[in-house]
């Protein structure tokens, strides 16, 4: 039985701003994705999502052993990190300054912001590093690995603290906003929640299928995914409120900071947000082509960005998840058929989709990738002034018969 005052499990929060969550999905309909055809942010898998603390930059991971920064709000990507193995997630510490990474390598992966320097790495597990997860008040980081470990380091030092057993692979790890609680779910289908920082073990919840992910609310629900989504709302965690889910699974959870809205991405290729006062349906969002496994919810709480197994990043406004006319594209990840724009501000080469406007004083350099099948020329509008676009001028190759 977990000792927490009544307070926080008052319905009074949730009365508050129920009228708001139930007026969106009232009036939300299904919302199909815009289409950016034969674009893409990865060469591979999607498999890590994370906003820095002043919203203004998303941070990919992906298979292809990249990890990709994109200013917003324009989503242009502007810097590529490359490492030696797939890099599987991702988190920011509260105070900005560090990125943690899990990679298919056996070491924890740091780098500095906002610049993205590579750190020495945290040694200790002896498998793949699958997720990890920063405590609020950002002295420690919580990692979990394919060798049955969970680990926690002291930071930013690095130094090791403590080792908990997860008993199978843990793809799930949450830690509570108030930094008391630390929960992991293993694909076992067992979900271990822990106290703070001394690592007593307080509860094991067993019988969870297909668990893949778990969340903390900002007021301190216990949320679990797999086959459905299960939700905690007490102390001693009893009887779950569960949301049923079409028949498929459940990869990546996301909630709002302001605890109203639970985004669940799953193996349907959908992203499905719903009510977390109720429990209720909000909007079911479409337009991924492959497994949605990874979520992030921006500061503010007004972006949702979602990773997916086709290679995208899509882009959606909160809460109604409308979906937003951005693109994320890298051309370098991108088939040479497609083109797009280059342009400089204060010395950083930025790359948006062929058509999209460019930011007052910047120079558009260069409207593809060289050696693709379009032309590489100077700007045709925009340059300097800004508030244009850039041409995409297809190269017509001609041979003689």
């Amino acid at each position: 039985m977990l000792t927490r005052a009544e307070s926080r499990w008052t319905l009074s929060r949730r009365d508050m701003m129920s009228a708001a969550v139930a007026a969106a999905a009232a009036t939300a309909k299904t919302a199909q994705a815009q289409t950016c055809s034969n674009v893409f942010a990865h060469a591979d898998r999607v498999r890590g999502l994370a906003f820095t603390r002043d919203g203004q930059t998303l941070i990919s991971a992906s298979s292809d052993k990249t990890v990709k920064f994109w200013k917003l709000p324009e989503a242009a990507h502007y810097k590529t990190l490359t490492k030696s193995d797939s890099v599987l997630g991702l988190a920011v510490s509260p105070d900005g300054k560090l990125l943690a990474g899990g990679n298919n390598g056996r070491n924890v992966l740091l780098w500095s912001l906002p610049e993205g320097t590579a750190l020495p790495e945290l040694a200790g597990h002896t498998n793949s590093v699958l997720a990890v997860a920063f405590s609020p008040d950002g002295r420690m980081l919580a990692t979990t690995a394919g060798d049955n470990r969970l680990r926690l380091w002291s930071m930013p030092e690095g130094a090791p603290l403590k080792t908990l057993d997860t008993s199978a692979w843990a793809y799930g790890l949450a830690i509570s906003p108030d930094g008391e609680l630390l929960a992991a779910g293993n694909n076992s289908g067992t979900v271990f929640v822990w106290s703070l920082p001394e690592g007593r073990l307080l509860t094991t919840i067993r019988g969870i299928k297909g668990l893949q992910a778990v969340a903390f609310s900002p007021d301190g629900q216990l949320v679990s995914a797999g086959n459905d989504i299960w939700m905690w709302s007490g102390p001693g965690w009893g009887s779950p409120r569960i949301l049923t889910f079409p028949p498929g699974w459940i990869e990546a959870l996301a909630i709002t900071p302001d605890g109203a809205v639970l985004a669940s991405g799953a193996g349907d290729n959908t992203v499905r947000l719903w009510s977390m006062f109720d429990g209720k349906l909000i909007n079911t969002l479409t337009g991924h082509t492959d497994d949605v496994n990874t979520l992030a919810i921006s500061p503010d709480g007004r972006l949702l960005a979602s990773g997916s197994d086709d290679k995208t990043i899509r882009l959606w406004s909160l809460p109604d998840g409308a979906p937003l006319n951005k693109c994320l594209v890298d051309l370098a990840a991108t088939p040479s058929t497609a083109t797009g724009i280059r342009y400089t501000v204060a010395g950083v080469t930025y790359t948006l989709p062929c058509g999209s406007p460019i930011p007052a004083g910047a120079t558009c350099v260069c409207n593809c990738v060289p050696g693709t099948a379009c032309s590489c020329v100077s700007y045709s509008s925009g340059g300097g002034g800004g508030g244009g676009g850039c041409s995409c001028v297809p190269v017509v190759y001609r041979y003689p018969n």
